[in-house]
C-alpha cells in the first residue's frame, strides 16, 4: 500500500510539469517502454540487488535506455534513480495514466480476466458502469492466468469481485462468519 501512495506523488510531480495531454499519454507510454526494455535487457541477477549498487553505478546501467528521451523523462528517470524507486515505474505509470483520465472526467475501469472478454460484454459493462458512475467510461483490459473464472473490475479504490475464488470466499464468509 505504502508503494501506490509513493508512485502517486511521482505521478502527481509529473502531471504538473506536463500540460500537454498528447505528452502525457507519450509519457506514460515512454515510461512503460522504458521499463519493458530495461527489465529485459538487464540481467536477473542485477535486477535483484540493483538498489544496493550506489546511486552512480545505477545510472551508469539506466544510461543507455534513456538515450533518446526528452530532457525532462530523462531527468525523472534519474530522480526516481537517485531515490531508489526505479521499480516503482510501473505503477507511475499506472497512476499518471489513472490520473490523466480522472482529468478528462473520465473514469478508468480496470477489468481482470484469465482471457480476453467479449467485445459485446465490454460494451455492455460500459454502459453500466457508465450509468452507475454518471460519467464516461474507458475500460482497460487486463490479462491474468491466475483469474479463475469471471472477473474483477477496479475503479479508484472499489474492487468487485466477480471470480470464482471470489464467489468462494464470500460463501466461506456466510456459512463460517470469517475471511479465511
Amino acid at each position: 500500500m505504502e508503494e501506490i501512495v509513493i508512485a502517486r506523488r511521482y505521478a502527481k510531480g509529473v502531471l504538473n510539469l506536463v500540460e500537454d495531454n498528447r505528452k502525457v499519454e507519450e509519457y506514460i507510454t515512454s515510461l512503460r517502454s522504458f521499463w519493458k526494455d530495461f527489465q529485459e535487457r538487464v540481467p536477473v541477477n542485477i535486477l535483484k540487488s540493483f538498489n544496493l549498487l550506489g546511486v552512480e553505478k545505477r545510472w551508469d546501467f539506466l544510461k543507455p535506455f534513456v538515450k533518446g528521451y526528452d530532457r525532462t523523462l530523462r531527468r525523472f528517470i534519474y530522480v526516481i534513480n537517485e531515490n531508489g524507486r526505479i521499480f516503482l515505474l510501473p505503477l507511475i505509470a499506472d497512476e499518471m495514466e489513472r490520473m490523466m483520465w480522472k482529468r478528462r472526467d473520465i473514469a478508468l475501469v480496470e477489468v481482470v480476466s484469465a482471457n480476453k472478454v467479449d467485445t459485446d460484454i465490454l460494451m455492455d459493462l460500459t454502459g453500466m458502469l457508465s450509468a452507475k458512475l454518471g460519467k464516461r467510461v474507458r475500460l482497460k483490459e487486463t490479462i491474468e492466468a491466475s483469474v479463475v473464472g469471471g472477473m474483477l473490475i477496479r475503479y479508484d479504490d472499489i474492487v468487485v469481485d466477480g471470480t470464482v475464488v471470489g464467489r468462494l470466499n464470500r460463501l466461506r464468509k456466510e456459512v463460517y462468519g470469517y475471511k479465511g
